[in-house]
């Protein structure tokens, strides 16, 4: 988890996502004094570094393929709080490596 938890900081904003990876340790992030609150579980030790290197096609594929289940809230309520601020997803530095090394090939 220390590979997203900076960028999942980030990215959280509003709302309060509680993650659960695969050694069973809880990560917590957002404000706790809101409404809208998701919690999910990932059963796959590789899918946070998959995550930080491709999050919108890793989420995807860990959700078809059942490493990433909810246990509160849906991926429709994760998706509103992850994209309250979209732009800190993008300025993140493996993400700003991972576009321009896209652009060199």
């Amino acid at each position: 988890m220390p590979l997203i938890s900076g960028m999942i900081q980030k990215l959280v904003q509003k709302g309060r996502l509680t993650i659960t990876d695969s050694a069973g340790h809880c990560h917590h992030f957002g404000s706790e004094d809101c409404d809208e609150q998701v919690t999910v579980r990932l059963h796959d030790k590789v899918l946070p570094l998959k995550l930080a290197l491709s999050p919108t096609l890793a989420l995807g594929e860990a959700y078809m393929d059942g490493r990433i289940t909810f246990e509160a809230g849906s991926i429709r309520d994760l998706l509103r709080i992850t994209t309250s601020n979209l732009q800190a997803l993008d300025e993140h530095p493996v993400q700003v490596i991972r576009l321009a090394s896209a652009l060199v090939v």
